[in-house]
């Protein structure tokens, strides 16, 4: 399975920062950091584990503490429909 930005949530960066809209609840999100490294990964599809290779390589990280820090982050965009899964 495959994650992707939902490609009907509207997303900008200005100046590192990745603004993020919620069109179900009006919110606004902003991405810095390893999220806006995320928000920017999920610009083209990536399974879980391929996420995590590259951000434990690019932290120099262990993947199996990468994959703890990184996998609520991942479930909470997909609960907010931020990220959507695909085959």
């Amino acid at each position: 399975m495959f994650l992707v930005r939902n490609p009907d949530v509207p997303s900008t960066e200005m100046k590192g920062e990745h603004v993020v809209m919620d069109l179900v609840s009006g919110k606004y999100f902003s991405l810095q950091g390893t999220a806006g490294v995320i928000w920017q990964l999920l610009s083209s599809p990536h399974t879980e584990a391929e996420l995590v290779t590259k951000l434990a390589q690019q932290y120099q990280l262990d993947e199996a503490n990468c994959y703890h820090d990184t996998h609520p982050f991942l479930e909470q965009l997909l609960a907010k429909g931020l990220i959507v899964q695909r085959d």
